[in-house]
């Protein structure tokens, strides 16, 4: 037990050392450089080498205490900036998750307007190319199957148009939107898929979904959380250097770009979950259904998924109402 708690300990220890202390020393040697150059000197490389001289240890015994104290400083203020941003990653993590209020309705409005402008484009694009099908302007098939040598090919550049257009759509969301970003979209595109599929509510059949999910999965859906958690703490660092870069523009370079690599991670990340609980349904649905004690002899249907809902929403029966019997 004292060998296995050292190594839960251990790992805790290069967990919190790998996402808050050292993002965050890196981050506090960052602003110890950028706030004494500034933006007048940003770019001044014989100037940061001198700061960054004046920090070296001298030969007295004050020399030392003096850089040991600074050192202790940097830690703690490396630790204070990594709890700050974890903290800050978390808000960001409620942000992706659509959160109520008018400007998160009016982004969904926004949003809705460009999916449906990209699709009508898309729409058209399809439409016209099945028309040209039709009329045995375009052949499709392949060489061998053609049946006339005059019909000329659909041009390249046709096919990749189709593709771009395809992927602008799918960029604002993967189906209609109905949330304010993509993240929020994409695990609703789920709920309203096994709703449709399924006949019950994801939301609320999760935690007993959990519960007979075996554990090579769970480990599965612990990684792409913590991955989507990772990403959104990575993202929260971008606008911590967006700050630093108010007194020192090389900052806004970096923010920049970990700004963009925390959402691409973000949306790989809520991929790999979105695919990952759709499968734990449609592998382990069945399972849930008989530990509920519904019968469910093949594939789980609508009708079985039903049940599930009803069980799962213990709803009350209704009450006959009261008849009064006079005075």
């Amino acid at each position: 037990m004292t060998s296995l708690l050292q190594e839960l300990s251990k790992r805790v220890l290069d967990r919190w050392a790998a996402v808050v202390f050292g993002p965050g020393l890196l981050f506090v040697a960052c602003a110890w450089l950028g706030l004494r150059l500034g933006h007048r000197h940003a770019a001044d490389v014989e100037r940061a080498q001198a700061v960054i001289a004046r920090f070296g240890v001298g030969s007295g015994a004050d020399d030392t205490i003096r850089v040991g104290l600074a050192l202790a400083a940097v830690a703690f203020a490396a630790a204070l900036c990594g709890v700050g941003v974890a903290s800050l990653g978390r808000a960001v993590e409620a942000a992706w998750g659509d959160p109520p209020g008018l400007l998160a309705d009016r982004a969904a409005a926004r949003r809705r307007r460009r999916w449906l402008a990209a699709d009508r484009a898309l729409t058209a694009e399809l439409d016209a190319f099945a028309a040209a099908v039709a009329r045995g302007r375009l052949r499709t098939a392949p060489p061998r199957q053609r049946a006339t040598a005059d019909v000329p090919e659909d041009p390249d550049d046709a096919r990749a148009r189709r593709r771009r257009l395809r992927a602008r759509r799918d960029r604002v969301a993967p189906a209609e939107p109905v949330a304010a970003t993509w993240i929020a979209d994409r695990l609703a595109l789920v709920e309203r898929r096994v709703l449709a599929r399924y006949g019950f509510a994801l939301r609320s059949a999760w935690p007993h979904l959990w519960s007979v999910a075996p554990e090579p999965l769970r480990t599965d859906l612990t990684s792409a959380q913590r991955g989507y958690a990772d990403a959104a703490r990575l993202f929260a660092w971008g606008l911590a250097y967006l700050v630093l870069g108010l007194f020192w523009w090389p900052a806004l370079l970096i923010g920049l770009v970990v700004l963009g690599s925390g959402r691409r991670r973000a949306r790989r990340a809520t991929e790999v979950l979105a695919q990952l609980l759709e499968a734990t349904v449609d592998l382990h649905g069945r399972q849930l259904a008989m530990a509920l004690g519904i019968a469910c002899d093949g594939s789980l249907t609508t009708a079985v998924g039903e049940q599930i809902e009803q069980v799962l929403a213990k709803t009350l029966p209704e009450q006959p109402a009261a008849v009064s019997t006079g005075p």
